[in-house]
Formats: structure tokens, sequence, C-alpha cells
């Protein structure tokens, strides 16, 4: 049987005009039909929504590249004899630059779209680097209950009391990245009162700083 005998199928049938689908565009809802006869259903219903089950479309809309290649390899003739019909007809290349300028339309309207979905991504962003913030602080109060029992006696003693050597134990407790830093506060000579007495001044940077220490630590861990 020739390929122009056969009989189309409702998959390769345009629901609009019941012919065989010339530049399938499929919809979100998966339905099909020629280009140019949603172009004219657009236009005329002045709706984004679908001919067959009425539910509104997205964007838009993409020729189907897999289906129409399968219909052109199926139904040569017949598409071939379609599109000899629909270039003389004026209605034809009318709908379709409409269509056209339906799409250059919603492509301005990308931009702002970008920008929500940026507004969104940085939303989402500081939320993370909240929760690793809390995490981080979690998981510093951790290593303070489960250290050994020297470093538990420091954890319950005011910091007030704190001499040089045991902020250095707090500083080594905190991980192994602190190592660059421990001789620097043995020269220093830093104890519980020094940290009391400049978080009293500066209560934001040591808020800070604490906040950076968590976060450090568990990128460590």
């Amino acid at each position: 049987m020739r390929p122009e005998d056969l009989k189309i199928t409702p998959e390769f049938t345009c629901h609009c005009c019941y012919d065989v689908l010339v530049d399938p565009t499929t919809l979100n809802c998966g339905h099909s039909f020629c280009r140019h006869c949603l172009a004219e259903w657009l236009h005329s219903s002045r709706r984004n929504e679908c001919p067959e089950c009425r539910e509104r479309w997205q964007g838009f809309p993409r020729i189907n590249i897999l289906l129409r290649d399968a219909v052109e390899k199926t139904f040569p003739a017949k598409i071939s004899r379609r599109r000899r019909v629909l270039q003389r007809n004026q209605r034809f290349h009318y709908f379709l630059q409409i269509f056209q300028q339906y799409g250059q339309v919603l492509k301005q309207q990308i931009p702002v779209s970008e920008g929500l979905q940026q507004a969104i991504l940085n939303s989402f962003c500081s939320g993370v680097m909240m929760a690793l913030i809390c995490m981080g602080v979690i998981l510093l109060r951790y290593h303070w209950i489960s250290a050994d029992s020297n470093y538990d006696i420091l954890v319950q003693k005011p910091i007030n009391r704190w001499k040089p050597h045991d902020v250095i134990l707090w500083v080594e407790h905190l991980g192994p990245w602190t190592n660059q830093y421990r001789e620097m506060f043995h020269r220093a000579q830093i104890n519980g009162r020094w940290v009391l007495s400049t978080r009293k001044h500066n209560s934001n940077i040591i808020t800070l700083f604490f906040i950076l220490v968590s976060f450090m630590a568990l990128l460590v861990i």
C-alpha cells in the first residue's frame, strides 16, 4: 500500500481542521494542532488555551519536530499537497504572522521573569546560608559537650575566669584549622576578661566573629 493511500490516524490528525498535521505544534496538555490552525484559534478566541481541552498553555508553543518528521515520512504526498494549497492562502500567512508577533511579545517579557527567578534564587541562597550558620552553631555546641573532661570543665567555667591557656584550649577544640592561630593567642596572652571586654565594646563584631567561626567549623567537618 502506498503511503498516500494510508488512512490518517488520530495521532497524525489536527483536531481543528481534521486533516493531516502540518507543522504540528504540541501544547502543555499534550494535544497537537497544525501551527496555522493554532494561530487562527488564538486570533479568534483571544485565549491561550487548548482548542480541545481548554487547558491554558504556558510560554510560546513550539513545533514538535519529532511529530513533524514522523508525519512527513508517513504521509509525504498529503503533506506536500496541503503545503501547496496553504501557501496560496493569504489567511494562512496572516495568522502565522500574528502568531509570530505574539511570540515576540512573550520574549520581551522574559527579562522580568528572569529577574523574579533571580530574586527567588537569592532568597533561597540566603535561607541556605542561614541554615548552615545555625547548623554550625549546633555542631560547635556539640563539640563543646562531647570533648574531653578538661574542656567540659572549661565550658562550665565563666568566661571572665578563663586564663590564656583556657582560651587556647577553646581555640584548639574548634578544629585543626585553628592551629595557625594558636601561637598568636599564646603570644598575645588573651584571657577571658579580654574576650568579654571586647565583646562589650564591639558586640556586633564579636557576634559576626562567632558566626564565622561556627560556619568555618562546619566546612572543616
